[in-house]
């Protein structure tokens, strides 16, 4: 393909994507971008504050998005379960918030199947999946004075791969990456979104001087795989509950969910990961 076709291209996927809902997106971004920046600076309170209304706003998109018979009575015990756990951790410490996540979802899948709930698991992984990815984030962010520049890194990382598999897949389309579950998600899109991870990593080693680069490069790119998981996961959920959007909060964007899917997937697995190697950073400070 000469150059002409491949402007031509980028040209008609652009006009495209400006006609759709790509100058809402930036909008939103513009607005939201900062504003959470200097939340995840102030810390404390403020960012404890934050991630407790998005968990349990996540948490409210993901019952309205899965519960079919809008069967109100489930929402008490999971938003009370996912304040609970909050308040647990703010008294105790994160650790035993996430086990009082997983233990509440387990009690509450068995009570959804005894009580012939329909969607029993995915239900109760309200709790766990989107309560324990955002006490993990809470615990990034309180991991002494690397904490706030760590915790712009996985959220930078992770939305910038959004950014770049939207673009990359909007403008070189190609293969499709899962067709059963996501149709419009292709490999260039992944591939796309790994390449804006990378450069994430770029900026940021630039900007912090790491002492293991390379280990800020591997990790960014097991961010962008984490999201892509993440994102897909969420796809595949939406699929299985015949909607489109888990909300409509965000101009461009939909839900609440549709902008942190890949965010809650990446977060999980790499709290995971400083978790079992007791918070070791020595491959960023």
């Amino acid at each position: 393909m000469n150059s002409t076709a491949v402007n031509a291209a980028m040209e008609r996927a652009l006009g495209k994507a400006l006609k759709s809902n790509l100058l809402l997106r930036f909008l939103s971004a513009a607005i939201l971008a900062p504003a959470f920046y200097f939340i995840v600076e102030a810390g404390d309170l403020a960012f404890a504050s934050l991630m407790l209304l998005g968990a349990l706003w996540a948490g409210y998109e993901w019952l309205m998005m899965v519960n079919p018979r809008g069967q109100k009575a489930v929402w008490v015990p999971v938003l009370f379960s996912l304040a609970l756990s909050w308040g647990v951790a703010l008294q105790t410490d994160i650790p035993t918030s996430v086990i009082l996540c997983l233990s509440v979802s387990l009690v509450l899948m068995v009570l959804f199947r005894i009580f012939k709930v329909q969607k029993p698991v995915l239900l109760s992984m309200s709790v766990s999946y989107i309560g324990s990815a955002m006490l993990g984030l809470l615990a990034m962010r309180q991991i002494g004075p690397a904490g706030f520049s760590l915790t712009v890194f996985v959220c930078a990382a992770v939305w910038l791969t959004d950014t770049g598999a939207y673009f990359c897949g909007r403008i070189l389309r190609g293969v499709r990456l899962a067709p059963d579950i996501s149709p419009s998600k292709t490999w260039a899109g992944f591939i796309g979104g790994i390449g804006a991870a990378l450069l994430t990593a770029g900026l940021f080693i630039a900007l912090f001087h790491p002492h293991k680069p390379y280990g800020v490069l591997a990790v960014a790119g097991f961010l962008s795989l984490s999201a892509q998981c993440g994102d897909l996961f969420e796809s595949w959920v939406k699929r299985q509950a015949g909607v489109k959007d888990s909300g409509e909060l965000i101009p461009g964007h939909g839900g609440l969910l549709d902008r942190i899917d890949g965010l809650i997937m990446a977060v999980l697995l790499f709290w995971a990961a400083l978790w079992a190697t007791h918070n070791d950073l020595s491959w960023w400070v």
